[in-house]
C-alpha cells in the first residue's frame, strides 16, 4: 500500500537550508548563503539507511512563516514530488528467526529508485531546498509498507513492474538479513528474511583518571567461535552497542596510538536478562609514550627517539655507535594535520618486554637529551626536551620580499660541498610567528678511513613558492645570521624546436638550473607548471630569481639519463623567451669478437662512462648498440683495450683497440700500510716479477702469484721514471684482506704507460 504524503515530514530535515532561502528571499538580490549539502543530510534512495520510517509528530508544530505571511507549510505544498510509479507487481515473502520460527510484527518497506536528478552541482540555493523538497515528499508517497502476520508472511503490493526496489525490514531489538540473494528486487520475486535477535548494550570507556575517554574502540570478541565480531569507536567515551546471543569478550583501546587498553570483560546475553550499563576503564599497556619539546626557534625541526633495552652504565655520547646498534627507534613528527610547524611531538612503543631502557633524543644528529626507565606491566611516561639553540651552530636566515618584509611561508635549505661530493644537510620551513629560520650548519660525512675532506663549504638556499630560489655560498666559518632579500620573480616560456614531434618526446626533459648543477627531469629548483601540456613546447618555467642559469636538456631519469644540451641563459623578472633546439641523435655499432667481449664494451665521452641501452636478443649478438648519441668524440673501452671513434659513422665498425700495456693503481690512503710497502697512487704497474703485462686475464694470474711470494718485485712507472718496488706480497695481501677493518684500499685500473 502507498503510504499517506505529509507536509511536516521534511521540515526538520530542511529547515536550515529553508531559513536561508526566507532570509535571503527578503534581502532582495543579496546572494543566499553556501548551502549545506543534501548528501550531508539524506542517505541515496537505493540504500538501507535511506529506508528510515517517517519523521513522527505528535502534534502539528507552529507553522513556520516566511516574510510576508506566508507559512512553510504552504510553501511545501506548492513544490509538487515526481510521480510515483505504480502497478500491479507484488513482492512477498517471509521473516523467520534464526531458528526457523515465524516472527510477526515486522515492518517491511519497499521504495523504488528516484527518478530524477537530486540536485545539479552548480545549482543555487534555492534551488537545492526546493530539490530537497521535492525528494522527501517523493519519499513519502513512494514508501510502499507491510507488516508480517503470525507465520511471519507479508506482501507489498502495488508496485510498478517497471522499477526495481530496496526492501528492509525493521524491529526494535531484531537484526535483519536477506536469505538468497541480495540487493534491489523485482516484482513477482520472493525475498525472505532471517531475524536475529540483537541486545543493546550501553558502554562507557574511562581513562585512569576516571574522565571519559576522547578517543575509544570497544573491540567485541566471539567465545564460542574463536573471532572478532565487531569493532565500534566511541568518539565521547560512551555509547551504545548491539550484540547477539551469547558470550562476549569485549576489551576497550583508547588514546591517539592505543597506548592505553582495558581489561577483557566477559558478557553474556540471553533472552530476558537485562543487561547492566558496562564501564571499562582504560590503563596503559606495557611500554613507553612521550613527548618531545623544542625551542620556539627549532620549531618543525626533525627528532627521533631511539630506544635501547638493557643500556651501558655510562651516559650515552656517540650517537653514530648507537645507531650501529640498530636499537628501537620511533620518529617523532612536529607538524599538525594542516602541516603547520610546531613545538610538541608525540611517540609510543607499545606492548615491550619488561625491563630497563635507556630513552636517548637524537635531534638533528646530537644526543639532545635522554632517560633511563624501567617498564614493568604498565605504560611509562617520558617527557623530553631539546636545549635552547647555540647560535654558533647555526645559520640563522631571515627571507625577506622586495620590500623587505619577512616571508613567513618561505623555506631554507642547506647543502654541504666537500672534495669527494655533497651532501643534503637538512632544511627548515619557517614557522608560524617566527621572524628567522633556524638551519643547523651540520659536517660532511666521514670518508671510507674515518677521516672529514680537508676542504668543505656550504650553498645556503631561500625558496619561497612566489618568488623562487636564491642561493649563495657560504664558507664553513661563515656569519650565523644571513639575509636574503629576494627579488621579483622571472618565468620563462621555452620554443623547444623539435620537441614535440621527437620520437623520445616522453623522455626528453628540460630544466632551468644554477650554473654548474646536473639538470633533472620536472624536479630540483625550477617549478614547472604540472598540467596536461607540461611536456609540450612551448614549456613554463617559474617562478625563479633573476640571474643567470644553465638551460639543461635531459634524455631518460634523474639519475640514469644522459646530457643533451647545455646552454647558459639570463633570466630577468617578468616574462621571458627562450628558444633551444633538440639535437640530433645518432647509432653506434661496434662488432667485437664474441657476444662475451660485446656484452663487456664501455662507452665513454670525456672519462665519463655513458649509459648503454638496446637489447641484446638479436641475430648478431657480437655487435655492441649504443643508442641515442650525440655528435662528436667517444672511446670504446673493452677486456683488452681501449680505441677512439667518431660518431656519426657509417654502418658498423671493428673493434680493433689500442692494447692496455699497465694498470694504475689508486685509492691509497696518505700514509697508510699500502703506502708503507712503497706504492704510491697514479703508480703505473707494467711488470711483476719480470713479466710483462699482457692482457688482463694473464695479468690477474700473475698478480695472484705475486701476492702470494714472501718477496715480489713491481716495476711501475711514476713520474715518468721508471721505479722497482719490492716487498712482501703476502704481507700485502693480507692487508687487502682486512681492508674493512684496517680502512685500507688499493685500486687497479687499466691504462697506458704513454698518457
Amino acid at each position: 500500500m502507498n503510504g499517506k504524503p505529509g507536509v511536516f515530514t521534511a521540515i526538520g530535515l530542511i529547515i536550515g537550508l529553508l531559513a536561508g532561502f526566507l532570509i535571503a528571499s527578503s534581502m532582495g538580490n543579496e546572494p543566499a548563503p553556501a548551502p549545506t549539502p543534501a548528501a550531508d543530510l539524506h542517505q541515496p534512495a537505493d540504500t538501507r539507511n535511506d529506508a528510515a520510517a517517517p519523521l513522527k509528530q505528535e502534534t502539528e508544530p507552529a507553522p513556520v512563516r516566511a516574510p510576508g505571511g506566508t507559512s512553510l507549510s504552504d510553501i511545501i505544498a506548492t513544490i509538487d514530488p515526481p510521480p510515483v510509479a505504480a502497478g500491479n507487481g507484488v513482492i512477498s515473502g517471509r521473516v523467520l528467526t534464526s531458528t526457523g520460527e515465524p516472527l510477526p510484527g515486522v515492518n517491511v518497506t519497499a521504495r523504488p529508485r528516484y527518478p530524477d536528478r537530486r540536485y545539479a552541482p552548480d545549482a543555487t540555493l534555492e534551488q537545492r531546498v526546493r530539490d530537497n523538497i521535492r525528494y522527501e515528499r517523493w519519499r513519502e508517497a513512494s514508501a510502499h509498507a507491510a507488516i508480517t502476520d503470525d507465520s511471519g508472511a507479508y506482501e507489498l503490493a502495488g508496485l510498478s513492474e517497471a522499477e526495481t526496489y530496496n526492501v528492509w525490514c525493521e524491529l526494535d531489538g531484531w537484526r535483519f538479513s536477506a536469505r538468497g540473494q541480495t540487493g534491489r528486487v523485482e516484482p513477482g520475486a520472493t525475498r525472505d528474511w532471517t531475524a536475529t535477535r540483537i541486545f543493546k548494550l550501553a558502554v562507557e570507556v574511562r581513562m585512569p583518571d576516571g574522565s571519559l575517554a576522547s578517543e575509544a574502540r570497544v573491540t567485541v570478541h566471539d567465545v564460542a567461535n574463536d573471532r572478532r565480531q565487531s569493532s565500534e569507536y566511541l568518539g565521547t567515551g560512551a555509547g551504545e552497542i548491539q550484540l547477539e546471543a551469547g558470550e562476549w569478550k569485549i576489551v576497550a583501546t583508547g588514546g591517539r596510538q592505543d597506548e592505553y587498553s582495558s581489561d577483557e570483560v566477559v558478557v553474556r546475553t540471553e533472552p530476558g536478562k537485562q543487561l547492566a550499563p558496562l564501564v571499562l576503564t582504560l590503563k596503559g599497556r606495557p611500554g613507553i609514550s612521550g613527548t618531545v619539546t623544542l625551542p620556539e626557534a627549532l620549531a618543525g625541526t626533525s627528532a627521533r627517539v631511539y630506544i635501547v633495552k638493557d643500556p651501558p652504565p655510562e651516559p650515552p655520547v656517540d650517537l653514530q655507535a648507537i645507531r650501529q646498534q640498530r636499537p628501537e627507534q620511533e620518529y617523532v613528527s612536529f607538524y599538525d594535520r594542516e602541516e603547520v610547524a610546531s613545538t610538541r611531538g608525540e611517540f609510543s612503543r607499545l606492548d615491550i618486554e619488561p625491563g630497563v631502557y635507556r630513552i636517548i633524543l637524537d635531534h638533528e644528529n646530537e644526543i639532545a637529551d635522554w632517560r633511563d626507565i624501567t617498564v614493568t606491566n604498565d605504560l611509562v611516561t617520558v617527557d623530553l626536551k631539546v636545549p635552547e639553540p647555540d647560535r654558533s651552530k647555526y645559520f640563522v636566515v631571515r627571507i625577506l620580499s622586495p620590500e623587505g618584509d619577512f616571508l613567513a611561508d618561505s623555506y631554507a635549505n642547506l647543502t654541504i660541498h666537500h672534495g669527494h661530493g655533497w651532501q643534503s644537510g637538512g632544511g627548515q620551513r619557517a614557522a608560524p610567528g617566527r621572524d628567522a629560520i633556524w638551519v643547523k650548519r651540520g659536517e660532511p660525512s666521514s670518508r671510507g678511513n674515518g677521516e672529514l675532506p680537508e676542504q668543505w663549504w656550504y650553498t645556503l638556499s631561500a625558496t619561497h613558492e612566489e618568488y623562487g630560489t636564491l642561493k649563495r655560498r657560504i664558507e664553513r666559518d661563515g656569519p650565523a645570521e644571513q639575509e636574503f632579500r629576494l627579488q621579483a620573480p622571472g618565468t620563462v616560456t621555452l620554443a623547444a624546436i623539435g620537441h614535440n614531434e621527437h620520437e623520445l618526446q616522453k623522455s626528453l626533459n628540460w630544466s632551468i638550473v644554477d650554473v654548474g648543477e646536473q639538470g633533472t627531469s620536472l624536479r630540483g629548483f625550477e617549478l614547472r607548471e604540472r598540467d596536461a601540456d607540461a611536456n609540450q613546447s612551448p614549456l613554463k618555467f617559474g617562478p625563479m630569481q633573476p640571474g643567470a642559469y644553465d638551460l639543461v636538456l635531459v634524455l631518460g631519469g634523474d639519475f640514469d639519463g644522459s646530457e643533451l644540451l647545455r646552454q647558459s641563459v639570463t633570466i630577468a623578472a617578468g616574462e621571458n623567451a627562450l628558444t633551444a633546439s633538440v639535437p640530433a641523435l645518432y647509432t653506434l655499432k661496434v662488432r667485437c669478437a664474441n657476444e662475451s667481449d660485446a656484452r663487456r664494451l664501455r662507452l665513454l665521452r670525456d672519462g665519463r662512462r655513458l649509459r648503454r641501452d638496446g637489447e641484446w636478443e638479436r641475430t648478431d649478438a657480437a655487435v655492441a648498440e649504443f643508442l641515442n648519441l650525440l655528435a662528436g668524440e667517444y672511446e670504446i673501452e673493452g677486456p683488452t683495450g681501449r680505441m677512439r671513434v667518431t660518431v656519426p659513422v657509417n654502418g658498423t665498425i671493428e673493434f680493433a683497440p689500442r692494447n692496455f700495456d699497465c694498470v694504475v693503481l689508486s685509492s691509497i690512503k696518505e700514509g697508510g700500510l699500502v703506502e708503507g710497502f712503497g706504492l704510491r697512487n697514479g703508480d703505473k704497474l707494467f711488470e711483476v716479477d719480470g713479466e710483462t703485462m699482457g692482457d688482463m686475464n694473464q695479468f690477474n694470474a700473475r698478480m695472484t702469484l705475486s701476492l702470494a711470494k714472501d718477496s715480489t718485485t713491481w716495476k711501475v712507472l711514476r713520474g715518468g721514471v721508471v721505479t722497482e718496488v719490492t716487498f712482501n706480497g703476502k704481507a700485502l695481501m693480507e692487508v687487502m684482506q682486512n681492508k674493512k677493518t684496517n680502512r685500507e684500499d688499493l685500486d687497479f685500473d687499466p691504462g697506458f704507460q704513454s698518457d
